[in-house]
C-alpha cells in the first residue's frame, strides 16, 4: 500500500511561533483577530490558503 503525504514545512517562522503563543492571533501576521478589518481578514486568509509570502496590511 502506498501513501502520498503532503509536503510539510521543517521549521515555523517567527510570526507563526508568535501567533501560536497568543490566543485569538492571526497565524499569518501575528496581530489579534479582533484588530482585522474585512480587507485584512481576506488578505490574511488568501495569504494562508495560497501559501504566499507578503507583507502585512493590517490596520492595527
Amino acid at each position: 500500500m502506498s501513501y502520498m503525504l503532503a509536503p510539510t514545512k521543517a521549521h515555523a517562522t517567527d510570526t507563526e511561533l508568535a501567533a501560536a503563543a497568543l490566543p485569538d492571533t492571526c497565524d499569518m501576521c501575528g496581530h489579534s483577530d479582533t484588530t482585522h478589518d474585512a480587507i485584512a481578514s481576506r488578505y490574511c486568509r488568501a495569504t494562508r490558503e495560497h501559501t504566499l509570502h507578503r507583507k502585512c496590511i493590517c490596520p492595527g
